[in-house]
């Protein structure tokens, strides 16, 4: 059908159609000056409305429609609903209704009206012309676009005064919740999620996304801003299927917003970019993430809701313009009340987090990447790429040092990690690049020890005197130790090349993490402090003044691997470590590293009860084989818990949960067997979590989408629960029925027949010479590259050795040495023309 209406009194300034396949096509329009009329097209009656022929293109006023003289088309007239512009207009079949917009005219003000004399701004009229339950909404200047959720009736709107306001229908004399940040007029606004996101552009094309249940802004998109032409319009799509927005100017753009999650391969992220800080708050007993993507996150981790979100917690102007700052490290009071961010940049903020305010903001130094940060009683301990530890009084009105008092410099390098003590007196260690670990006194904040990782059983002395200082030499772009990509572990300086052996004690060890165990008391027979390095050996150390270096262990089973992070429960009887590969291992530590260290046991029965899938009881497994030679600690399990990087741990002892963050965006909920529960943040919900209650046999675990394949024997054994996993064949029925599957068992061993052979070695020639010529039978001599970084070599691994082939003994051998025999070379040669 191809009709034309004319003769309208006023032009369409906004439209929508609605066609289902059940009911006729409807289209609704609103012209400018607010009236409202409803279209309803009946292509069937066209046929049999006249005996005439009609022409191609039917032409029909407003008026024949209106008094039915057109049976094709039915009109209803709601008219003037709204006294300006409509702006937009919506169907809305959740209730049988539709919604109208309209602006105020600029040149009228109605600020200084009262309510009764103001003009309705939006309008929810059923489709019944009849219908009295009109809802209208009053707006100081009008509303220019809105949208609306069915499922919980949330009415969001924009208009020129550059603020969101958000609606309970069924209240409309007063918004629920009004956002502000935009700072030009809203002209187009949609929901994501069940309104779970409100995106809204303004006139100077700058997108903004709003969190509706925390009320706050979580991004602004302004990339619009700079490629369209200013002054110029632009207008809006969204493409709810494909969740895209288009937005036209003098250009057509179509982006991408929070794309739908492809839950078959991956549940989702916790963060935008890579996550440094994983805290659990006990007071609240709530989880708090920072990442790199500058934000602060308060999780509810029993029920996945994020309960406060802190955008942009820490801010730099670079070429005039506001970037965020990567949060590196983080830290709570001793009240669990606030918390202390660090950030890459060397700014420190004091939050109190559940007001989303900041209390204090202090520079360490500039472009000083903060590694670590204690809060002990009212005095603040940050420390960095700045070489010493900085202290600072936690509130400003009692800062005798408002620049920070320095402590002594013993580190020649940055300074990577830091640990405090559990138990008193209290001590912090701290430990450089270069390997240097020192042991401070946090009373008087001197160091009464200092040790070398890379050679532990020597202390190196720690000077009264200071000399004066030496700039440290820039060696490369620094780049934070937390940075790693898939497939690629990327190390903070340079890429770690492999050396011989007999070379790689040349080479200084970096402490990646340290540890206290919080239970042991500070006695020198105890080890009581964990290291690992950057070449995957963890050392034990004892904090006592006559303590030291009490041993070591490797906690790797992967060549360039090398351990990030690690945690204990609070009795310190099982380890949790992770790895830049993306691994995370639990250890049994008990009785290690004490002075009845020879009556080290494992209660096995006990730890089959918390571990499905015991580790050391198995054969198979590089992670089994690579601790074979070492009693002690015992390892339990291990499992590959992300796809890269694994930057924090977080062990729950109320509950039986260990948490780990990566640099892969996510933070994942894990049973202490290894048994997956969840991602923060995803869309895939799981049952509910008890606060001080322990997992209970019968709950659903799953596996990680992203771990279902291309995982070794031992993370597919311990994700399972050390249950095998069944083979399933399809077996096609054979009279045309549906196929059937068959689920095979594979707890039996598997039988592998016999296979018949030939019975006896081949005798050579295998193939016939006479037919194919086969190649000489040369050696292939290897490439010769020396080393020329060392002063000194071992020439002699260089060396090759060529093959030596026996020559065989025979007549014509021993004839051919005979007369090689006879020949005189020294002699002058016989001239046969001359006689003697």
């Amino acid at each position: 059908m191809k009709l034309v209406i004319e003769r309208l009194p006023h032009p369409i300034s906004a439209m929508a159609y609605r066609f289902n396949h059940l009911e006729p096509g409807k289209l609704i329009t609103g012209d400018y000056d607010g009236h409202i009329r409803l279209f309803v097209f009946y292509p069937e009656r066209k046929a049999t409305s006249s005996s005439e022929t009609y022409s191609a293109i039917t032409r029909v006023t407003l008026q024949d429609v209106l008094h039915g003289k057109y049976p094709p088309v039915e009109c209803t007239d709601y008219g003037q609903l709204l006294q300006d512009i409509v702006r937009s207009v919506q169907f809305i079949e959740s209730l049988g209704s539709f919604i109208v917009c309209a602006e105020e005219n600029p040149l009228t003000t109605s600020r200084s009206r009262s309510r009764s004399e103001q003009s309705c701004s939006m309008v929810i009229h059923p489709l019944e012309l009849s219908s009295t339950s009109v809802t209208k909404f009053y707006v100081s200047r009008g509303v220019t676009c809105f949208a609306f959720e069915p499922s919980n009736e949330l009415l969001v709107s924009g208009g020129p005064d550059c603020d969101l306001r958000l609606w309970d229908i069924h209240r409309p004399d007063k918004p629920s919740v009004v956002l502000v940040g935009h700072t030009s007029s809203i002209t187009f606004v949609f929901l994501q999620d069940a309104a779970e996101k409100i995106y809204s552009l303004d006139q100077k094309k700058i997108i903004k996304v709003w969190d509706v249940r925390n009320r706050v802004l979580l991004q602004t998109f302004s990339q619009f801003s700079t490629v369209l032409v200013k002054g110029v319009p632009a207008c809006a799509y969204y493409n709810t299927r494909e969740r895209e927005l288009v937005v036209a100017s003098n250009k057509l753009f179509v982006t991408p917003c929070c794309p739908e999650i492809a839950l078959d391969r991956t549940d989702g992220d916790s963060h935008t970019k890579p996550v440094s800080v994983l805290l659990y708050n006990e007071l609240y007993q709530l989880l708090v993430s920072c990442g790199f993507d500058s934000f602060i996150i308060v999780w509810d981790h029993r029920m996945n809701r994020k309960m406060t979100i802190i955008t942009e917690a820490h801010t730099q102007v670079r070429n005039g313009v506001l970037e965020p700052v990567e949060i590196t490290a983080a830290c709570f009071d001793g009240k669990q009340q606030l918390l202390l961010t660090g950030a890459r940049n060397g700014s420190l903020k004091i939050w109190n987090i559940s007001g989303r305010t900041c209390l204090r903001t202090i520079q360490m130094d500039d472009d000083c990447e903060v590694t670590a940060v204690f809060w002990q009683a009212n005095r603040i301990l940050a420390m960095g790429w700045n070489h010493r530890v900085v202290e600072y009084a936690a509130f400003a009105e009692n800062d005798e040092y408002p620049r920070g008092l320095q402590w002594r410099k013993l580190h020649s390098d940055d300074i990577l990690c830091a640990a405090v003590s559990g138990t008193a007196p209290g001590v912090m260690a701290t430990s450089s690049y270069a390997g240097e670990l020192v042991f401070w006194m946090l009373e008087t904040g001197q160091p009464y020890r200092r040790y070398d990782a890379t050679n532990p059983r020597s202390r190196i002395p720690i000077l009264f005197r200071e000399g004066p200082e030496s700039k440290p030499r820039k060696l490369t772009p620094r780049r934070s130790m937390f940075l790693a990509s898939s497939g690629n572990v990327q190390q903070r300086r340079l890429s770690r090349i492999v050396m011989p052996s007999g070379l790689e004690q040349m080479r200084r060890l970096s402490i990646q993490s340290l540890l206290f165990l919080p239970s042991r008391p500070m006695v020198a027979e105890y080890g009581t402090l964990l290291g690992s390095l950057d070449n995957g050996t963890v050392q034990v150390w004892s904090h006592h003044a006559q303590g030291g270096f009490k041993g070591n262990f490797n906690g790797i089973h992967m060549a360039g691997d090398r351990i990030i992070t690690m945690a204990t429960d609070k009795a310190n009887r099982f380890l949790f470590t992770g790895t830049a590969l993306g691994y995370v291992k639990t250890w049994y530590i008990e009785n290690g590293w004490i002075p009845d260290e020879d009556k080290f046991h494992v209660n096995k029965p006990a730890l089959r009860v918390m571990f499905p899938f015991l580790l050391n009881d198995v054969v198979p497994g590089r992670a089994k084989r690579s601790t074979r030679e070492q009693p002690k600690p015992w390892l339990l399990n291990s499992y590959q818990a992300h796809r890269t990087c694994v930057t924090g741990l977080v062990y729950l002892d109320a509950t039986g949960l260990l948490l780990s963050c990566s640099s892969d965006r996510t933070i994942r909920l894990w049973s202490l067997g290894g048994r997956y529960i969840g991602l923060l943040g995803s869309p895939v919900n799981w049952e509910s979590l008890a606060t001080d209650v322990p997992l209970p046999t019968e709950y659903r675990f799953r596996i990680p989408p992203d771990l279902q394949r291309e995982v070794s024997f031992t993370t597919a054994k311990v994700l399972r629960g050390g249950k095998d996993f069944p083979r399933i064949r399809t077996k096609s029925g054979g009279t045309g029925g549906l196929a059937g599957t068959i689920i095979v068992s594979t707890d039996r061993q598997k039988q592998t027949p016999l296979i018949g052979t030939y019975g006896s070695a081949l005798v050579e020639p295998i193939l016939n010479t006479t037919v194919l010529k086969l190649p000489t039978k040369e050696p292939k001599l290897r490439t010769i590259k020396l080393e020329q970084t060392y002063p000194s070599l071992p020439l002699y691994g260089y060396m090759v050795q060529f093959p030596i082939k026996p020559v065989e003994k025979s007549a014509n051998v021993e004839l051919l040495l005979d007369k090689t025999k006879m020949l005189q070379f020294k002699e002058e040669p016989h001239d046969p023309d001359v006689r003697d």
